[in-house]
Parts: C-alpha cells; structure tokens; sequence
C-alpha cells in the first residue's frame, strides 16, 4: 500500500515548501509532480524521525520505518506517489487541486440495510469540484433529508472541536468531508430516499433499501 498526505490546495504557498509524508509498507517510493520525478526513497534506509514522549523514548525521537517525508515546493497540479516491491509498482496513490467547490457528492458504505430499526447505513459526504476533486478546503453547511422507510440517526464531521449537535438534519463540512448515518424505521420496509443540498453546490442525492424481513 502507498498514502500520501496532506492535500495539495495551497494558494498562495506557491514556491514555498510544503512538508509531503507518504506511508507505505512497499520497498521504495517515487514521488511524482505533474509529470516531473521528485526521486525514489528507500522506506528501510530513509527513516523519518518523529518527536515522541519518555514512555515511547529516552530519546524523544521514534525512527518510522513505513514513512517518507519530501519537501516539495508547491505548485498546482497532481502529486503522485508510486510504490515499488522489487523493483515492480505494487500501488500508487495521488492529490489533486481541487477547484471552486460544486457539489455533493453522497457515497453510502452499503445500499440495503435491515428493516429492524436498528440496522445503519453511514454515508460520506464529500464536497467536490466539477471535475468530482475532494476541495479540501471547503466549510460548507449541509443540509440533510432523508424519507422513506429511514430516518436521519446521527450527524459528525470528524472535526474534534466542534460543538455542533450530532442529532441535527446539517452539518458544516470539515475538510471538505462529514458524515450522515441513517437508521432503517422499524416494521416499514422500502426504499429509503437520502438528499443534501447546500447553498451554491449542486445537491446530492442516493437511494438505500431496506427490504422486507425474512
């Protein structure tokens, strides 16, 4: 496997060095700037040292052995990372900029759930631009609606300061992401309609299933 972080939506950072850690269990990673190589690291002879506390270390440093860090002067564009296991690409994961925001974007973890009531269904909510980039920047305040043989359980956006109820019909997004769970309405079975709409972004909108009880 190969991830690469942060995002890469940096206006106005043009230029400047922007800190890339990429995680991998694969021998060696080649980082990739639209088009242009950035070079390969090796994940056991490259090591980054990360600050950790006396009960990790008497040294107060931890030598990861599955991360990567470059220093990357930003431009806009697509940051690619590619992993190698003997010489042969095993994955590759990529960030792209990310325009204006557009549209949501509803992606539920299952399409039937349970008739019972108690079964749930967690649906990511991403804010994308039109060309469906995740705008990681994006706050938008998203409305939720959802009908049918389900009802809205719970709201969260993963932003751990939040004071936001997380039994509400919205949500501001964090980091362009948040989160809706549907919970099927016991003894009704049927389709369950899930939208969300936000001012400015084209709505987004899902079918679920809850089918009858055997």
């Amino acid at each position: 496997m190969v991830h690469v972080l942060p995002h890469w939506n940096w206006v106005g950072h043009e230029g400047q060095a922007i800190p890339v850690m990429v995680y991998s269990n694969a021998d060696e990673v080649e980082l990739i700037l639209n088009g242009v190589s950035l070079g390969r690291k090796h994940t056991r002879m490259e090591p980054v040292e990360l600050p950790v506390g006396p009960n990790v270390s008497e040294t107060l440093k931890f030598s990861s052995k599955y991360r990567l860090l470059w220093q990357v002067p930003y431009q806009s564009g697509v940051l690619q990372a590619v992993a190698f296991r003997a010489g042969v690409e095993v994955a590759r994961d990529k960030v792209t900029t990310a325009g204006a925001p557009a549209r949501i974007r509803l992606v539920a973890d299952r399409e039937e759930i349970a008739s019972d009531g108690d079964d749930l269904a967690f649906v990511t909510v991403r804010i994308e631009d039109s060309n469906g980039n995740l705008c990681p920047m994006a706050d938008s305040l998203v409305r939720f609606k959802v009908s049918g043989a389900g009802h809205i359980e719970a709201v969260d956006n993963g932003n751990a300061a939040s004071i936001e109820d997380f039994h509400a019909n919205f949500r501001k997004a964090f980091n362009g992401l948040a989160m809706l769970i549907v919970r099927s309405t016991s003894g009704r079975a049927g389709a369950i309609d899930v939208a969300a709409d936000s001012d400015g972004l084209v709505s987004g909108r899902i079918p679920l299933n809850a089918p009858e009880s055997r």
